[in-house]
């Protein structure tokens, strides 16, 4: 048991460091850095709006739409919090290492399928509000294209969570993936210094009313979710052989 702890522990170092080289990578890259991310994200925007993107040394441009796919837009910040997520919440302790280490990856691989899509479907809602040029009063059209971005993001994470959770069968807590969320996209800005910036506020104004809709969700979905003792099978082991009828359904 205890070299499954250490090999846990371990894989949980491998994810930190692998979030934290990640972080510091986006910081600096340029758009030709981050081609392998913003590649197929445009592309599934072509492919799916019919829109025509040429790549530039800024990123990949549309002239029709005057909309650039720029490093901002490449969603790392999303793949670092969806990989975070996949291993807080799956990587166990009791797994044999193969299995931790074989999450690790699939978590990986994972995020960054659901990066390319999420960020796809952003891109795609936000050039109708761009082209238009869309704004709701204080809702400026910048802030709306953020605000479109905490939606889709932080939806699409919680989707991808509990799909993990249904294929996987392990009992996560659903709000688990909002730990990463909040650090990487609140926590570790504000230790950065980005509070001295005006405009941080209001991107901290949405993550936290993002948070705080879904913490709401969750308590509210678990409330209307009956709790089944599933101990209560044991009692009833002809039942569970022979396929009889189940006790938890009997009236």
């Amino acid at each position: 048991m205890r070299a499954r702890t250490a090999a846990a522990v371990a894989t949980f170092v491998v994810a930190l460091g692998a979030t934290y080289a990640l972080k510091r990578f986006y910081s600096t890259a340029s758009a030709a850095d981050l081609r392998f991310i913003l590649a197929p994200t445009t592309w599934l925007v072509e492919v799916a709006g019919g829109h025509r993107f040429d790549w530039t040394s800024g990123g990949y441009l549309s002239t029709a739409l005057r909309f650039l796919v720029a490093p901002a837009c490449a969603g790392v910040n999303f793949l670092i919090v969806a990989f975070a997520a996949l291993v807080l919440g799956f990587v166990r302790p009791a797994r044999p290492a193969w299995q931790n280490v074989a999450i690790l990856l699939a978590s990986a691989a994972t995020a960054y399928a659901t990066t390319v899509l999420a960020n796809a479907v952003r891109i795609l809602i936000a050039i109708p509000l761009w082209t238009h040029d869309v704004s709701l009063g204080w809702l400026t059209g910048a802030r709306l294209h953020e605000l479109v971005g905490v939606a889709v993001f932080l939806g699409t994470l919680l989707l991808l969570h509990l799909a993990a959770r249904r294929v996987s069968g392990a009992p996560v807590q659903a709000w688990v993936p909002l730990l990463p969320y909040a650090g990487v996209m609140l926590v570790v800005p504000l230790l950065r210094g980005a509070h001295r910036r005006p405009e941080f506020r209001v991107h901290a104004g949405f993550i936290v009313g993002a948070l705080l809709v879904a913490a709401v969700a969750i308590v509210a979905l678990r409330r209307r979710t009956p709790k089944v003792d599933w101990t209560e099978l044991a009692r009833f082991p002809r039942l569970r052989r022979t396929g009889g009828e189940d006790p938890r359904e009997a009236v």
